[in-house]
Formats: C-alpha cells, sequence, structure tokens
C-alpha cells in the first residue's frame, strides 16, 4: 500500500471511529460508498448490502444506546487496501443487558470510503459470565 493511500485510510478509519463516538450519524454515513456491502460469516443472518441499511441500522442503534461506544483496540492495513480492526462495541439498551461485543472488522475500502465489511464480532466473554 502506498504511503498516501495509507494515510488516507488511516484518515477515513479515523473519521468512521470519531463519528460512531459522537453519535454524528451524517458523519458516519459518509464513510460507506452508497453500495456498501456488510458481511456477517459468523451470523448470515446480519447481513445486508447498501448505505441506506446502514443509516436504519446505526440510527436505531445510536437512539436505543445514547452511551453506545466504539473503541479501536488494533488497526492494521494489508496491501490490498483492506483495513483490519479490532474493535469493542459497548452501549446499554433500555430493554436488555448491556451490550458489549468485540472482534474483527475487516473493512475495503476504495476511492477514500468503506465498499465492504467482514465482521467477526461477538459477546466479550466478561459480558456474557
Amino acid at each position: 500500500m502506498r504511503n498516501e493511500a495509507l494515510r488516507e485510510a488511516h484518515e477515513l478509519i479515523d473519521r468512521l471511529f470519531e463519528a460512531w463516538n459522537a453519535h454524528d450519524l451524517e458523519r458516519f454515513l459518509e464513510c460507506f460508498d452508497p453500495a456498501y456491502d456488510s458481511h456477517w460469516p459468523i451470523h448470515p443472518d446480519r447481513d445486508f448490502v447498501g448505505r441506506d441499511e446502514v443509516r436504519e441500522r446505526w440510527s436505531g442503534n445510536f437512539a436505543r444506546m445514547p452511551d453506545f461506544k466504539a473503541e479501536r483496540l488494533e488497526l492494521a492495513f494489508a496491501d490490498d487496501g483492506s483495513a483490519w480492526v479490532e474493535t469493542r462495541w459497548t452501549g446499554t439498551p433500555p430493554d436488555r443487558p448491556r451490550f458489549d461485543e468485540q472482534g474483527v472488522i475487516v473493512y475495503g475500502i476504495k476511492a477514500g470510503v468503506i465498499v465492504s465489511g467482514r465482521l467477526y464480532l461477538e459477546p466479550t466473554p466478561s459480558a456474557s459470565s
């Protein structure tokens, strides 16, 4: 990955997490391609396509969990332009136990936006015990 492309990809991931934690839906959505493809290999029932679905899901998550936080634990970039992000999501929904998931998301990045995601997230062990 060239230095300029690496810098741009790093800035994109920074913007993503800043928008996530600010619950800034519009800025968050700017990080995604309109045809974003979200794939959950371990939970295929969560798969979807499209930035409109990102809007639907995350506007609901932000509304239900005003204390939602996305923590970036590790970040690496592959030569193909993908970003490998270890993350932890936490929040308190009003009708359920505390939400706490951790794992890796592999983002495909092209032309300065996220075009795909492969999400490998599971409940954090301490949260489920």
